[in-house]
């Protein structure tokens, strides 16, 4: 049962994320099984009928999806959003070695410091591991061995390692905990856990002063930073008290306790990551006819808001990966052209994106206005200096 639920959900993943979500665990079963010497175990009577469970589940989509848009979807997905990204980085600034490892352990926060522990010894006594830490060892491995060598790395790429390093994590942390040989490690890794988790506060008092715009009230964020200080409180009492299991819960739901603001904060966080403030403004304000200019990442926000076409100032940098409709504006002679075409141009911009209209205004003989600044959204107008008579 288990090895048909292997292929079923195996089948699920590629219609999920595409034919990785196949390739990835059966490579990570057979690396292990190899190891194991125990490969025969992929010719038994249950594979032919896992086989055939799978393609019935992910095949007719693909099938459908080829039929009704021919090239266009194979040349999409299987070249660009596969294929592609294996030589040539979407995001190129997470195109670094080091990029996966530091996330795999950055991403398990609070237990960031006990999983690179964990992972340092289990490499160490890697000749004296039990089957089930070698078989994390290989789901683990053959996930980073895909996925590094490709130069487009985001971390959803890695989500399916996620489980095993908790694993890995947990085993690491409960023995520690319950021996008496390791509490002293156990100790010392709980305080440098806890001196890092004292950035939290700071962080929410900095949130605070620099975002206070898109706050309808302080409230949540004072609540915020009382109970953080108060669980950290908590945390510290626990340790030099030597109650280490007490510890292990306080960590684990102090990410819980970020979840309970978030209710309410949400509408706060909404109007900053969706530009809809900025555009309110823009539209209420501004008799706006033309294409909106805006900085790469109010790009979304400013065309759902204002229902205005948009063109994306991104000076010295590439063109979207995808092939895309949107103008993208990465030369001071692109921006001009683009100035140019249109009496009065509206922006919506980060700070540096001001400071290139600034340049460019300067060379090409165009004054802009700061409208009004929202947060870190800078509201421009745009348009030719008049001629001197």
């Amino acid at each position: 049962m288990s090895l048909i639920l292997f292929f079923i959900f195996s089948a699920l993943a590629v219609l999920t994320k595409g034919p990785l979500g196949a390739i990835v665990p059966f490579l990570a079963v057979v690396t292990f099984l190899f190891i194991k010497k125990e490969i025969r175990y992929l010719f038994c009577g249950s594979i032919f009928w896992g086989m055939s469970i799978f393609l019935l589940i992910s095949l007719p989509w693909y099938l459908l999806m080829i039929k009704k848009y021919g090239s266009t979807f194979t040349y999409e997905f299987f070249y660009n959003d596969h294929l592609r990204r294996l030589w040539e980085a979407e995001h190129i600034t997470n195109d670094t070695w080091y990029f996966y490892p530091f996330s795999m352990i950055g991403c398990m926060f609070p237990w960031s410091i006990f999983l690179a522990v964990a992972l340092f010894y289990l490499v160490k006594n890697i000749k004296r591991v039990t089957p089930v830490q070698l078989f994390l060892i290989c789901w683990i491995g053959v996930n980073f061995l895909v996925f590094q060598p490709a130069h487009s790395k985001l971390i959803s790429y890695i989500f399916p390692v996620f489980p095993a390093l908790a694993l890995i994590a947990g085993d690491f942390i409960y023995n520690s905990a319950l021996r008496e040989d390791k509490l002293r490690q156990f100790k010392i890794l709980s305080l440098v856990t806890w001196s890092i988790l004292l950035l939290m506060p700071l962080g929410i008092i900095f949130a605070l002063i620099k975002f206070s715009h898109y706050l309808t009230s302080r409230m949540p964020a004072y609540l915020m930073f009382s109970l953080v200080v108060l669980w950290l409180s908590l945390i510290l009492n626990a340790i030099l008290r030597h109650k280490f299991f007490r510890t292990v819960y306080l960590f684990t739901f102090l990410v819980p306790i970020f979840l309970v603001i978030v209710p309410f904060i949400k509408n706060d966080i909404e109007p900053y990551l969706s530009s809809r403030d900025a555009c309110a403004y823009l539209m209420k304000n501004c008799p706006v006819e033309n294409t909106i200019l805006a900085s790469k990442f109010y790009l979304r926000g400013v065309r759902y808001y204002t229902g205005k076409e948009v063109a994306c100032l991104s000076p010295f940098q590439k063109n979207f990966f995808s092939p895309h409709p949107i103008q993208f504006l990465n030369t001071d002679e692109m921006v001009r052209d683009f100035l140019k075409s249109q009496p009065i141009t509206y922006g919506v911009l980060k700070k540096n994106s001001v400071e290139d209209i600034e340049r460019v205004a300067k060379d090409f003989g165009f004054k802009y206005t700061v409208l009004k600044v929202i947060g870190s959204e800078y509201l421009l107008k745009i348009e030719a200096k008049e001629k001197k008579k």
